[in-house]
């Protein structure tokens, strides 16, 4: 099982670096906590006070993308998300994607090559990967 987060999802509809390889996803099966939605409607919505996507675009996104993933309660994923956050120094948010990636033995694809890095280094590397890479 394949989990996105938020870093792929944008991609989706945004025309950036990344985008075709994360593109390459749509149509797997894909899972994200349920918190993409919000996170997704930040970045989008941050995108449309920079001039940097239309309102129409965004709403598009917002209402459209989330159909593409199979969503999971958040709620399920707090203690391992809190506990991932502070052994790895890093964003709860994006530990959620980690947590779900472990409890569906699946992996994590992103496009954040820090967060990559961070499990890497870590030991977390055979379950994440960055949009484009090869699966293991």
């Amino acid at each position: 099982m394949i989990v996105v987060d938020t870093s792929v999802v944008v991609k989706w509809a945004v025309e950036e670096p990344g985008a075709d390889a994360a593109r390459q996803l749509i149509g797997e099966p894909l899972v994200a906590p349920d918190l993409v939605i919000a996170e997704l409607g930040h970045v989008l919505a941050k995108k449309v006070r920079r001039d940097e996507l239309d309102l129409d675009s965004a709403t598009i996104a917002y209402t459209q993308l989330p159909s593409l993933l199979r969503l999971t309660p958040s709620r399920a994923l707090e203690g391992r998300a809190f506990e991932l956050a502070i052994q790895l120094h890093h964003s709860i948010y994006d530990c959620y994607f980690l947590a779900l990636a472990e409890a569906v033995e699946g992996e994590l694809v992103t496009a954040d090559e820090v967060f990559v890095r961070k499990f890497r280094d870590l030991g977390f590397g055979a379950s994440v990967r960055l949009a484009g890479e090869v699966a293991a």
